[in-house]
């Protein structure tokens, strides 16, 4: 456990995908903490534009320890949101820039 948490600690200070599981034949999953500044705070999943912008699709968001799977368009990023994507390493990558 220590050393996930490292791990995802690192990666938030670098470009690297850290705990992405192979999905289908070029896509992966992964998770996402939304930073005190990132850009996607207090805005809707629609007004983010992370699927216009990043190509990934979110897939669920983590609010409060409560996972919602297929979150609608009006729902709210919230700082301790934690968005689940599915996407291709570039495009996980960009949304990765977008959480910071």
């Amino acid at each position: 456990m220590g050393s996930f948490i490292e791990r995802k600690t690192i990666a938030s200070l670098n470009n690297r995908i850290i705990g992405s599981t192979h999905f289908v034949t070029g896509l992966e999953i992964a998770e996402f903490p939304i930073y005190h500044r990132s850009s996607l705070l207090k805005k809707s999943i629609k007004k983010s534009k992370i699927g216009e912008s990043t190509g990934a699709n979110i897939v669920g968001i983590w609010k409060g320890g409560t996972l919602s799977l297929n979150p609608g368009s009006d729902e709210i990023i919230k700082r301790n949101s934690i968005l689940l994507a599915v996407g291709n390493k570039e495009q996980l990558k960009k949304l990765k820039r977008f959480t910071h």
